[in-house]
């Protein structure tokens, strides 16, 4: 009877467990690091997520990056900014470490200022936007209930782009060409 009791016991405390994700909130921040097209760049950002079930969470996001590369001729100082809507799939029940797949459509803005060392006065400035998309892998490391980690993973690529032709050196934001960005984040969870 003893076992039948602790069986049962501990089949509840799983049970609440695992049910323990769905219906969770998260805010946080996260610090993306991005290599593609010549450069790299850090950055900050902010994000909110929801967890429809133990399996699927939603995840918007808006991020900030700078880019600034160079060469002998040229500088090139790049802001980014980027807003997505990523849906997380989890391989695993809710656990302290869960990996998860990412996929998400976004919208990209950046402008691009080049100053040529050669005559510092000479200045060129484009800027370009366009919708895209990106998926990658991730883990959610679990910390305590309330905070939770995550590493991320992903490639962004251009969907829709409205200058194809009016791009930046570093960055053309068009069709093909990818971005790869890792990403730490930390949440508050409620």
């Amino acid at each position: 009877m003893k076992k039948i009791l602790l069986a049962l016991l501990l089949a509840a405390t799983s049970i609440s467990d695992v049910s323990a994700q769905k219906g969770m909130s998260g805010l946080g921040v996260n610090v993306p690091f991005a290599v593609g097209a010549s450069t790299t760049s850090l950055g900050i950002g902010v994000k909110y997520y929801y967890n429809i079930s133990n399996y699927f969470r939603i995840e918007p996001s808006a991020e900030y990056q700078a880019f600034h590369s160079g060469g002998d001729k040229e500088e090139y100082n790049c802001p980014l900014f980027k807003a997505f809507l990523n849906g997380h799939v989890f391989f695993a029940s809710p656990r302290p470490v869960r990996p998860y797949l990412i996929a998400g459509l976004g919208y990209v803005y950046y402008e691009q200022r080049i100053v040529r060392s050669t005559n510092p006065y000479y200045r060129d400035y484009y800027s370009d936007d366009g919708f895209n998309y990106n998926i990658g892998l991730g883990l959610d490391i679990r910390l305590s209930h309330s905070l939770s980690m995550q590493v991320e993973a992903t490639g962004m690529s251009c969907l829709i782009c409205s200058n194809d032709d009016n791009g930046s050196y570093e960055y053309r934001n068009h069709k093909g060409r990818w971005l790869f960005i890792a990403r730490v984040g930390l949440a508050y969870n409620f």
